[in-house]
């Protein structure tokens, strides 16, 4: 009786309904929602939120693809943040028109976990420098980013050596990944023929000094990524201890506590997202960096910003992000419709 009621209508579960629920009758639910193919993403952050721990591999995992997002960033970003952490989130983002001051904006998502950006559809739109410099700035003046440990970024030519500098100030980032950067041609080439991550590049010089090396193509077959059966999630919870990565094969997590966090991966814009299987043949355009070792922050660099792509300068103000736009009560109600009842 309990469960058809329930079952009856998703608006009936919520957290003050199912908190009182004993833990097996709690899971007989959520096998029966899942079963009836209703387990929105609602239902499953109200489950998560209640029973995450007690409930462990069922919940472990929700995933969630827009082909045609909404055009505002942050709104999508609201409904699968976790002031709590009750779960880490995973957001992919490519093949969408975003504007500038809208990916920095993701800086609001303070339960990110991993992070893979591109390409975008705007051509005016690509990851540079001034962009991770605002995140720097908002993982050290506003705590953002304390869970992000994978960053992917794909053909964005503007990235300098620079950024290493400003990872710096992500405290969990151990993985740096992508395809194009001004001397990712010279880097690959350069460790193909002597097998050494060092490089006359100054990208890769820059990124040693700040304890960030690119991975030999024999350490990448030697580790967690290369791994037959391997995902992000698992990289995520066994690879990473105190910001620094561990490239070798681990069966067991080494952050400490021992807790998985459940995993929401979120993709707009693709219906690919980067949860797929990892094997080496998907990952070899990609480079990887890692960082070894934390080090006491060096001077920051200064970027020169060209006056047509100009970033707000959120160090200066009291307010680190700019005001969020005013979206109308109808606009809002698509955009809440759209997330909070979309089935897997």
């Amino acid at each position: 009786m309990c469960i058809r009621y329930f079952l009856s209508d998703t608006f009936n579960i919520t957290t003050s309904a199912i908190e009182t629920l004993p833990v097996h009758l709690a899971s007989q639910i959520w096998r029966e929602v899942k079963k009836s193919q209703i387990d929105s993403l609602r239902v499953w952050k109200i489950f998560v939120s209640v029973f995450g721990k007690q409930l462990g591999k069922s919940l472990a995992y929700k995933r969630l693809v827009l082909r045609n997002p909404p055009s505002d960033l942050s709104e999508c970003i609201s409904h699968v943040v976790s002031p709590s952490f009750a779960w880490v989130t995973f957001l992919t983002l490519a093949h969408v028109s975003f504007s500038r001051t809208d990916v920095v904006q993701v800086a609001r998502l303070t339960n990110l976990g991993r992070l893979s950006l591109g390409p975008f559809s705007n051509g005016d739109l690509g990851l540079d420098d001034n962009i991770i410099r605002a995140w720097s700035r908002a993982a050290s003046e506003a705590k953002a980013f304390a869970k992000l440990r994978i960053l992917v970024c794909r053909s964005h030519f503007d990235l300098t050596s620079q950024i290493f500098a400003y990872f710096q100030e992500f405290p969990a980032l151990g993985l740096f990944c992508t395809n194009n950067t001004n001397d990712s041609a010279a880097i690959k080439n350069h460790s193909r023929e002597s097998g050494n991550p060092k490089s006359s590049s100054a990208f890769g010089n820059q990124a040693e000094e700040y304890c960030w090396y690119l991975m030999k193509d024999e350490e990448l077959r030697a580790s967690a990524l290369a791994a037959h059966a391997s995902t992000w999630q698992k990289v995520y919870d066994n690879c990473f201890q105190d910001g620094v990565f561990h490239a070798a094969k681990s069966s067991k997590r080494l952050d400490g506590n021992g807790d998985s966090l459940p995993t929401l991966e979120l993709a707009l814009g693709t219906d690919h997202p980067d949860q797929c299987s990892m094997r080496v043949v998907d990952l070899e355009n990609l480079r990887f960096f890692y960082r070894k070792a934390r080090r006491a922050n060096k001077s920051l660099p200064v970027i020169v910003q060209d006056r047509k792509r100009v970033l707000p300068d959120y160090g200066d103000s009291e307010t680190p992000f700019p005001k969020r736009r005013v979206i109308r009560p109808s606009r809002q109600r698509a955009i809440i419709d759209l997330m909070g009842t979309f089935e897997q």
